[in-house]
């Protein structure tokens, strides 16, 4: 009886071990792409943005040179728990951002970037859908990703948080910070 009851415990007890391990390795591969606090990803300052051609939440293709100027580009992820406070703390910030911004939004094998967008309440900003080739043309290694955009498509800021980016954005424009 002992005996049984000792390999019960033990095949529980490998059971959890194998599910750790497993999820471990999971994170540990895609630890690089959602540390929020590192600003150099992406094309450097300076640089002239790409225009890909992306998917709307509604199929149609859409590109970032077709939307309004100076624009904040912001790359998140549905996997990041970080870029739905950043968003959030976007569009806290106004009008200004809300009306610049888009974002691009990665989908995790979880959850949709609809489903993220209604679980963290956020709507009134136009997002795009991106992919992984495209991450890879943009050199975007974490999340979230925020680029400001001028006129001619150059990168003009990189900044981290939504008042730093409210203060590039309005320098951009010309308006006093």
């Amino acid at each position: 009886m002992l005996i049984a009851l000792n390999m019960i415990f033990l095949l529980i007890f490998a059971f959890i071990l194998a599910k750790l391990l497993t999820l471990l390795k999971q994170t540990q591969s895609q630890v690089h792409h959602f540390h929020p606090f590192i600003p150099e990803t992406g094309p450097a300052i300076g640089t002239k943005l790409q225009s890909l051609p992306f998917r709307t939440l509604n199929g149609q293709e859409q590109q970032l040179n077709h939307l309004p100027r100076p624009l904040i580009v912001n790359f998140t992820h549905t996997g990041c728990g970080h870029c739905a406070n950043h968003v959030r703390e976007l569009l806290s910030e106004g009008g200004v951002l809300t009306d610049a911004s888009v974002i691009i939004s990665t989908e995790s094998e979880h959850i949709s970037t609809a489903q993220w967008l209604r679980e963290n309440n956020i709507s009134g900003i136009p997002v795009l859908i991106g992919n992984e080739p495209m991450l890879e043309t943009y050199q975007i290694n974490h999340f979230p990703s925020v680029f400001v955009i001028d006129e001619q498509d150059v990168i003009r800021a990189k900044p981290i948080t939504a008042v730093e980016t409210k203060n590039k954005l309005l320098a951009l424009a010309g308006e006093a910070v």
